[in-house]
Parts: structure tokens; sequence; C-alpha cells
């Protein structure tokens, strides 16, 4: 089944997902805005996310940019399209050439939508998003916003919510003790 839902309650669901895989609350927030965007725009942004958050969950942030900014290549596993698009988009820069392998690769395109003339595409082997060597080129056309709403299924929004779950504190023995039926108050 699909579900529909507004892209500001998708980021929102976004954000916390990432914080629950242990993210840093910048790249929580890069993360729900990458997927805004392109969810904004008809693309599987949110599929791409859990698909990252899946690959790398548990994995130390070190591991996932430690290649940057030097080379554009890692020994081992993939590169964070998160980090590498804060990265390329804070210095404005357009490697040239091939670079990765990338995890989820869809999610560099907001990072590098503000380059001239119209932002970066990028080429990958396939449309999945399975870590993979891509290649950047400038996008001839601009790329504007034509939804605002999401679409997303329901096995996509439930890995979303059990990664915000994480985030949610326990609940304490004195609000179990306080809670409906707990017995120890009555106001009647």
């Amino acid at each position: 089944m699909i579900r529909d839902l507004s892209l500001g309650e998708l980021q929102s669901l976004c954000i916390k997902a990432t914080r629950g895989a242990g993210r840093a609350v910048g790249t929580a927030e890069d993360a729900g805005h990458a997927v805004r965007w392109l969810c904004a725009r008809g693309l599987a942004g949110a599929e791409a996310l859990v698909a990252l958050l899946r690959a790398t969950d548990g994995m130390a942030n070190a591991a996932l940019v430690g290649a940057l900014p030097g080379a554009m290549q890692v020994d081992q596993g993939a590169l964070c399209p998160l980090a590498l698009g804060g990265y390329l988009s804070d210095i404005d820069l357009v490697p040239e050439g091939r670079i990765g392998p990338v995890y989820a690769p869809l999610l560099l395109r907001p990072f590098l939508d503000h380059l001239p003339p119209y932002g970066i595409d990028i080429m990958s082997e396939s449309a999945s998003h399975t870590p993979q060597v891509i290649q950047m080129i400038h996008r001839e056309t601009a790329c504007p916003a034509v939804h605002s709403r999401a679409q997303i299924s329901d096995e996509t929004l439930a890995v979303l919510q059990g990664l915000a779950a994480r985030t949610y504190a326990p609940e304490t023995a004195l609000r179990r003790a306080e809670g409906a039926g707990a017995g120890l108050s009555d106001n009647d």
C-alpha cells in the first residue's frame, strides 16, 4: 500500500529516522532536506534514505566520511552521499571523473542543485540505491518542484518509523505508575 504524506511530515520523519540511525543532528537535517527535495520532484528520496540507513546502520561516522576531502574513492565500503553532498556543496566543486562507490547516489542531487547553470545530475550504473561508482554532469535544464505531497510504501514508512522510534525516551517508572489504569490516583 502507498501512503500519502505531506512533504513536511516526511521531512520531519526522515530527520528523526536519521538521528535514530546514529547520525549527527546536522547530517539528519541534511537528510530531511534531501528527501523533501527529491520527493517534490517525484523521485524516490525516502527509499534512497532507507537504503542508505539500512546499509550504514551502526557504522561510525568516520567510516563514512573518512575519504573526504582528498580522495573521492574509499578502500572499503562506500561514501555517504549526505557527507559527500555537504562537502561538495560547501566548496562548490564538481569533481571530474568517476567517484565512489557511493551509497544511494540519488541523495547527492539536492546538495548540488544550486551549482550553475541548473545543478548537477548523477550518472550511475543503475537506478538502484546500492553502492555505485558515479559520474557528475551539469544539468542542461532546471529541475523544478512539481509535487506538494510524497507517496511512499508501507515498508519504507515502517523502516523510517522504526528508526525514528530509537530517538524516543523510554517511559519512566513514575510515568508508568501514573498512566491510564495504574490505579494509584482516583480523582472521581
